[in-house]
């Protein structure tokens, strides 16, 4: 990294001596609070913006945490010829993100059930199954397989609510 200032030229135009390089150093650890993580899961269960609390962007047209799968029901029910795959790839990389996180409070003793990581490697495949369903759909267009997504969605949703809640309380008891 670098940092830059319009006094960073020299009188020919080149960078000058001004410029500060960084490097990471290896005996610091990631910079991790329990409580901003517990309110990233409950913004996420109760689809609140986590941003909102610095109110950067209007979002009152868009949809966060949980609600998301609702959402993508709603846009499956459409009908389309055609379906984009970036929201099922956000969904799959969700999980897995989760799942690092989850093995990351597991180690550090936040949590002691490694069962979530395990729930969350269900909820992973099943997230790749539905997107690879979603691309074959794209093929051949057979209305069958965006019902079996849609039902695959709800059960996933189910599921994570139910996961993220039992998380929220052991972090609440050990915490």
């Amino acid at each position: 990294m670098f940092r830059y200032t319009d006094n960073d030229h020299n009188d020919r135009g080149r960078l000058s001596d001004n410029i500060e390089l960084y490097r990471l150093t290896s005996n610091k650890g990631p910079c991790f609070s329990i409580e901003s993580f517990k309110e990233n899961i409950e913004d996420y269960l109760f689809s609140r913006n986590s941003d909102s609390r610095h109110n950067y962007i209007d979002t009152r047209l868009f949809v966060f945490g949980i609600e998301v799968y609702n959402n993508l029901v709603l846009y499956l029910e459409n009908k389309l010829t055609y379906f984009d795959i970036r929201p099922f790839h956000v969904i799959c990389e969700h999980k897995k993100l989760m799942i690092y996180r989850l093995k990351y409070l597991t180690d550090k003793g936040y949590i002691n059930n490694p069962e979530y990581e395990n729930t969350f490697r269900v909820m992973y495949e099943e997230t790749v199954i539905m997107r690879n369903m979603i691309l074959k759909y794209n093929i051949i267009n057979e209305n069958q397989i965006v019902n079996r997504v849609i039902k695959r969605i709800i059960n996933v949703m189910r599921i994570e609510k139910e996961c993220m809640k039992q998380l929220l309380n052991e972090i609440d008891m050990y915490n």
